[in-house]
Order: structure tokens, then sequence, then C-alpha cells
């Protein structure tokens, strides 16, 4: 992806929430001058010809790139006076591809390897090495909450050679660093210091998953997936929803990624296994405890008799009756909505029975008209099972 000629080194790669995958790097060009360049791609497209992040003279060097809470690249790196290799200030260029503004960090000179992340609030952090490249005499840490950038303090560390920071945050608030150094003779040790420590949060799952049961086919089925959002849980920290699918015994296995205003899903497959599916609360840091969607489904064992009053030509009784689901859970089901459809109309409901009533007669002026009646069982969430119809 390099320049034809010119000498590519100290790249970088950082990925998007849209697919897109950006990577970037520093170039000492065939006349002498230092430029960023970056490229990018998607899994479906090449990488794009490179283009240029900085202007010519600058003398960007040790750059990083992280993605912003905009999905934008953000590009922190140390600008070295490219005449007389000193200064080297600290900056973020924001890579929008229309201005790649940068914003001054840290104007002190005699810094490397600077390192920036977003908390879970959308704020800046920084981390940097103080002293040679080789030699590093501790980590500098600041960050713009509030709206500027702090004074850099000295991470308080002490040891010899203090190097190489790298920082990262969660989706809680917290913010930590870690870095290199000599601790002992010849002992080379990693440490890393926790800076926003945050308090345990639990997360739970959503409430009244349950999974309508609409068997279309011996093989093919229609679950129509519905919850509610857990009110315990901080809405702050919440991203949406995963749902799991599992079959037979194996494994649990991801089916979608919801958003966070999605209540309810829709899924048809094709398959004679025993199927299960779970949801969870998707959140900044991870995932809450799965709940399993509970299944309904409608009545079974439908029956109809059809009589004739011989003194009313047009008129018809039914009798129809039915049996309970023997997968429902009897306490969830809190009685059966019987529909009726004249012609070519739409189901309308007509009456509703209790948990404990498999039959009822009803009488019908028929006048040249088809009528169909269709049964569903009745949730404790007020939700219906799909149509058993007569």
């Amino acid at each position: 992806m390099s320049t034809p000629g010119a000498t590519a080194k100290q790249g970088a790669i950082a990925a998007g929430r849209d697919g897109r995958v950006w990577c970037m790097w520093r170039e000492k060009q065939p006349d002498s001058l230092y430029k960023l360049l970056y490229s990018k791609r998607t899994k479906d497209t090449p990488w794009t010809s490179p283009l240029v992040i900085t202007w010519a003279g600058y003398g960007y060097i040790h750059p990083h790139m992280t993605m912003g809470p905009d999905n934008i690249p953000y590009v922190i790196t140390q600008d070295v006076n490219p005449a007389l290799g000193t200064d080297a200030e600290i900056y973020i260029i924001k890579l929008d591809e229309i201005y790649n503004a940068r914003e001054l960090v840290i104007p002190r000179a005699n810094q490397h390897y600077p390192r920036l992340v977003f908390d879970a609030y959308g704020n800046k952090h920084v981390a940097t090495q103080i002293g040679p490249g080789d030699f590093g005499w501790g980590i500098w840490y600041t960050n713009n909450i509030g709206g500027s950038w702090k004074p850099p303090y000295i991470m308080p560390f002490s040891a010899g050679y203090t190097k190489l920071p790298g920082i990262a945050a969660d989706g809680f608030g917290n913010v930590a660093v870690v870095w290199s150094c000599t601790w002992e003779a010849d002992a080379e040790e990693v440490w890393f210091s926790s800076l926003y420590p945050v308090e345990v949060r639990t997360f739970y799952p959503p409430l009244d998953p349950l999974a309508i049961v609409d068997k279309k086919s011996s093989t093919t089925t229609t679950y129509n997936f519905s919850w509610r959002a857990n009110p315990e849980n901080d809405p702050r920290f919440i991203r949406g929803y995963y749902v799991y699918k599992r079959e037979d015994s194996g494994p649990w296995t991801l089916l979608v990624s919801l958003p966070l205003e999605t209540t309810s899903y829709t899924y048809t497959i094709t398959t004679t296994r025993k199927l299960k599916f779970a949801i969870t609360t998707a959140t900044t840091g991870g995932e809450s405890p799965q709940a399993e969607f509970e299944f309904l489904y409608p009545p079974q064992n439908l029956s109809t008799k059809i009589s004739f009053n011989p003194l009313k030509g047009d008129e018809a009784r039914y009798e129809l009756s039915w049996s309970p689901h023997p997968e429902n859970d009897p306490a969830c089901i809190t009685g059966y909505a019987l529909y009726k459809k004249e012609g070519d109309g739409d189901y309308q409901r007509i009456q509703t029975f209790s948990a404990s009533t498999f039959s009822t007669t009803q009488t019908v002026s028929m006048q040249g008209k088809k009528v169909r009646f269709a049964l569903t069982a009745i949730h404790t969430t007020g939700k219906e099972s799909a149509y058993a119809v007569f």
C-alpha cells in the first residue's frame, strides 16, 4: 500500500462499527519529507489508494490510531521538528477526510509512543512515554474531561526505563494505563494502573421473553419473539439485545443482535431439530445472563360439529371443542379467545373463555356466507398464540 520508492514504517490499524477497516503509516518520501498516509477497505472492497493525512514539513512519528464514538478514526502522534529532530509535542488528528484537523494535547518535548482511548462517555484519555525512545523515565497521562486538556502528570510509579505505554477503557467508565519497566536488574516487567475504578454493576435479562409458535408445515415454523426491557438496568450502559438459538443438545449460538428500541423479532426456520431460544441484555461491557423464551402454542385437537335448523334453513349450529396444548404452562394460560371470519373478511374476536373451558356452541345465520372459526390461547402477558383454525 505504501508509495513506491518511499520508506514506510510505524503502521497502525483500526476497525469501524460500519465494517470499514482503516490502516495508517509513516512514510519518508523520495524527497526526504515525512508524511502520514492512510488507506481503508471493507471485506468486499480492496484497499483504497494511499491518501495523505498530514502536510509536508511536519515530522509526525510513532503514530497510533483508534476509533472514536462518532465512528471516525483518530490518529495520535508526536510532532518532531523535521529539521532539528527536537520538540515532539503530542497531537491528535481527527481523520474525518474533510479537514483532518489536528488538536494539541501535550505541548512539551521529548515524548514518545503516545496512545489514545475514548471512555464510555466520549472523553479522550492520552498516555505517552517521557524521555528517549529506548530509555524512558516515566509515563505522562492527561484527559479532556470537561472539555479541555489537563496539564499532564507523571504516573505515580518509580522504576528504571519506564516506557511503552498502552491505554484502554471499558464500557462502564474505567480507564487503565499499562507500561513496561525495569523493576529489578535485568528484569523487564509489565504494570498497569486502573485510573477510574467503578463499582461492580449487575445487569439483568429482559422480562417476559415469549415465543409465539406458528407451525407452517411439518418442518417449517415461525417464531414471533417478544420481551420487555428490564427497568433495573442502567440505560446509560445498555446497547440492545442478543437472541441465541440452541439446536437439540448443542451449544448456544448467536442468532441475531438487535438495537435497544427493539422489543420483538420474527424468525422462520425449516428444520426437524428441537429448538430453544434465549435472550440477553447487551451492555457496553458485555451482556446479562440469559433468559430462555417460553413457547406459546395454540390449542390442539380441534373438533367441529355442524347441524342445521330445519325450520330456519339459513341457521347453522357449530359445536366447537378443543384441548390445551401439552407444552404450554397451564399456570401461564388465562383463557382462550374465539374468532369468527365471514367470507373473505378478517377474523374478528367474538368471545373469550376461561382456561378451564374447552367447548362452545355458536349459532350462525349463514345467509349464503362462508363462516370459519379460529381459537387462540391467551398468555398471562396478554399475548395470544397463533390461530388454531377449526
